[in-house]
């Protein structure tokens, strides 16, 4: 049973959605068959869109995973002066930490608010995030990761994304015994649409390592399946 204080969300996440949703276009949800939470909904990142859809219109209080940088002020201003002002808009680096002053000072209090979840990728403290989505999981709540390794791509096929979420999978069936539901969800743009695929799982016959390319091929094509069929819906 889904303990619903455990993970509530704050004050300024609240406020931002409520204001947002005043200010946007409503988004209605779609699915291909019942969904029964806890599951682990993956989708596309398209550079932000789906993951601020999905806080404004989605029925279901969820976890989001966020990158680790994004919930300590200092990395946040390298990210967004280096990454995002400096390299990406061209900006020289004393206007670019400027630009990015602002922003490093709300992100981290936002994301926290959010009750997000810190994906420490590429270092040992990754264990850290499996073991807290477990965590989530196990209490009932769902939980959001975007996996394309482009994201700020928003048009045509995906053909790549990170392997490392399926991981959860592995360390929630040594805790529960149990497999995860991996829930395929593509957010449209021109449709207004969040489309929600049908959950994909592993078996119980063949080990996480036998299972793990299939799995992560059947993601990848459900995600770019629900991107054709949304677009031909339009």
């Amino acid at each position: 049973m889904k303990n619903k204080q455990l993970y509530k969300k704050g004050l300024l996440y609240n406020t931002f959605c409520m204001i947002s949703r005043l200010c946007t276009r409503k988004h209605t949800i779609t699915q291909q068959e019942p969904i029964h939470a806890p599951v682990v909904y993956v989708s596309r990142h398209q550079n932000f869109y789906a993951p601020l859809q999905m806080m404004f219109w989605f029925p279901e209080s969820l976890r989001f995973w966020i990158l680790d940088n994004f919930f300590e002020r200092k990395a946040c201003l390298d990210q967004y002066a280096v990454h995002v002002f400096h390299k990406r808009m061209k900006l020289p680096m004393p206007i670019a930490k400027l630009a990015a002053t602002p922003i490093a000072l709300v992100l981290p209090i936002f994301f926290h608010s959010a009750c997000s979840i810190p994906v420490h990728r590429g270092t040992k403290a990754i264990i850290r995030t499996l073991k807290e989505s477990v965590k989530t999981l196990e209490s009932g709540h769902s939980i959001a990761i975007f996996i394309d390794v482009d994201y700020k791509k928003t048009d045509g096929e995906i053909t790549d994304i990170y392997k490392g979420f399926l991981y959860l999978e592995k360390y929630y069936t040594k805790k529960t015994g149990q497999h995860i539901q991996f829930v395929p969800l593509h957010v449209s743009q021109q449709n207004a649409t969040i489309h929600i695929g049908k959950a994909i799982s592993f078996s119980e016959n063949r080990t996480f390592e036998e299972q793990k390319e299939q799995i992560y091929h059947e993601i990848l094509n459900a995600l770019n399946q629900l991107k054709i069929t949304q677009t031909a819906e339009k």
